[in-house]
């Protein structure tokens, strides 16, 4: 049987849908609406038109996408519909709360990257910042006692965090709650993908190099191509052989230029690391663990 990490969960919601229907990948801004919907934050849920207001406060540092009213409520009323949210109320009084369900997707969905981040680095780039974020909360719950005891709501939540399972084991092991905080991690993960990424488009030069050899080692100024082109016998000849060197010649650029990306993005990744390890604050794990399982390690 499969492990349920975070990625076999997400990468396969045919197993697990009917089992954890909470159990879903989630776009940027359901992400943050999840944040913005915990308890500890909202203790008696949230509005749309609150959603909206924090969602917009948000958008100036966080890809968020569009972020109009419609768009906003059809997304609260899905996560509810997967139990993600609980819906309180009806009407425009209906206020949303994040669910032990939802809290255990946005921890699992903050640890997945799937999108090419030199083509939408947003999936990246917000994962990013909330993990930022969450070391910041870890920071404080590293005396979360209090907090927690103040927040019954969040205390109940944290609680059904360890109990939930999926094939009959548990979902937000210790190994997954770490990697929520772990934000050296997540570019560690970005960076191996955006290795195999660059390997991929490797793949695709030489078969392209391989199935068009003249293409490949005959660049725009090939003297056999140019005197081809200049003395066509036909339109149709002319149109023929430039299709032919076009179908060998640009995706081999195209695959040599995703390398160019790939590698600049690696030394931005790099940096990042850098950045991170001189300025974020160290998390004690062992105390936000104990905080969130009651001394469960």
């Amino acid at each position: 049987m499969l492990a349920p990490t975070p990625a076999v969960l997400l990468e396969n919601p045919e197993l697990v849908s009917a089992q954890a229907p909470w159990c879903t990948w989630l776009e940027n801004h359901e992400l943050a609406i999840l944040l913005l919907a915990q308890p500890w934050l909202a203790r008696s849920g949230v509005r749309r038109s609150e959603l909206q207001g924090e969602l917009e406060r948000l958008a100036g540092d966080l890809p968020l996408g569009p972020l109009y009213f419609q768009r906003i409520s059809r997304s609260a009323e899905l996560l509810a519909d997967r139990g993600q949210l609980r819906r309180q109320g009806s009407g425009r009084a209906r206020r949303y709360q994040t669910t032990v369900g939802g809290l255990a997707a946005l921890i699992l969905n903050l640890q997945v990257l799937r999108a090419d981040p030199t083509v939408d680095g947003s999936e990246f780039e917000m994962k990013r910042a909330l993990v930022a974020l969450w070391n910041l909360v870890a920071v404080q719950m590293t005396g979360a006692a209090l907090a927690v005891e103040a927040a019954p709501g969040m205390a109940r939540l944290l609680e059904g965090l360890g109990h939930l399972e999926i094939w009959g084991r548990p979902v937000i092991s210790d190994a997954v709650l770490e990697g929520a905080f772990d934000l050296l991690g997540l570019i560690r993960t970005q960076r191996e993908r955006v290795a195999k990424l660059e390997v991929e488009a490797e793949a695709r030069r030489r078969a392209v190099a391989a199935g068009y050899p003249l293409a490949a080692s005959a660049g725009p100024s090939s003297r056999k191509v140019q005197a081809a082109v200049a003395a066509p016998e036909s339109v149709e000849e002319a149109v023929a052989l430039a299709r032919a060197v076009a179908t060998g010649i640009v995706p081999r650029i195209e695959a040599e230029a995703a390398q160019l990306r790939y590698r600049a993005y690696a030394r931005y990744l790099e940096g990042l690391g850098r950045l991170y390890t001189r300025t974020l604050p160290v998390v004690d794990l062992a105390s936000v663990r104990r905080a969130v399982f009651g001394g469960g390690a």
